[in-house]
């Protein structure tokens, strides 16, 4: 891959994720408003599975660590905070009550109560430092062997993902979701292998737009 071609943004990526965030945004919000709609489960237990894979497919390497923090921190914590604090606000409009330390503790032992829906940005935040720092280890064990670097790079998200199951199956929760930023590893490693390392982004961007349409529309 040329610096040319990991400058370009691929369009239907992009949508994917939107689509992606939207229906996490409206799979919390409708079930607190009670909404129905058809597929409930199918819907739910897609949309992190394609949400995180879509994502890894934007991991890309960074000069160095602090460039790459300063990114995320400001491409996801700042949103984070920010829907965190004005949504922790509305237990002073319902019950003329909020204390900042008491919805601090609040999401730290049991999650964001009157937002939920902004768990995701959180995880992703977690999720690509896990990966940063996966690819990193590779990258200095197996420096010149870019095969045995990549397998070994998925071969790691792999193990800790499968342990983010064990912790699930045993019902072992961690604190701010790393439990299931955890599981979200294989799946984040796909999406960046796919786009790395594979021509299926290129195949799927050759194909007229109307099939696309007819893909996501059935």
């Amino acid at each position: 891959m040329t610096k040319a071609q990991d400058k370009t943004r691929v369009g239907w990526i992009d949508v994917l994720k939107g689509i992606t965030i939207c229906l996490v945004v409206f799979n919390h919000t409708s079930e607190h408003l009670g909404i129905e709609y058809p597929c409930p489960e199918i819907i739910y237990s897609l949309q992190m599975p394609v949400f995180y894979i879509v994502s890894g497919m934007f991991f890309k390497p960074y000069a160095n660590l602090k460039s790459f923090a300063i990114h995320k921190i400001n491409q996801l914590l700042v949103p984070f905070f920010f829907f965190f604090f004005f949504t922790s606000q509305l237990p002073l409009c319902v019950h003329h009550h909020w204390s900042l330390w008491e919805s601090l503790s609040n999401f730290y032992y049991h999650g964001p109560a009157y937002n939920w829906a902004i768990w995701f940005l959180l995880s992703l935040f977690e999720v690509f430092f896990l990966f940063y720092a996966i690819t990193a280890l590779c990258g200095a064990l197996f420096r010149g062997n870019l095969k045995v670097r990549v397998a070994a790079v998925m071969v790691l998200s792999f193990m800790i993902g499968i342990g983010g199951l064990l912790l699930s199956y045993n019902n072992i929760k961690f604190h701010l979701f790393f439990d299931t930023s955890m599981t979200a590893m294989p799946m984040f490693a796909f999406g960046w292998w796919i786009k790395n390392y594979t021509e299926m982004i290129g195949k799927v961007q050759r194909l007229p737009k109307l099939s696309l349409l007819v893909f996501w529309g059935g």
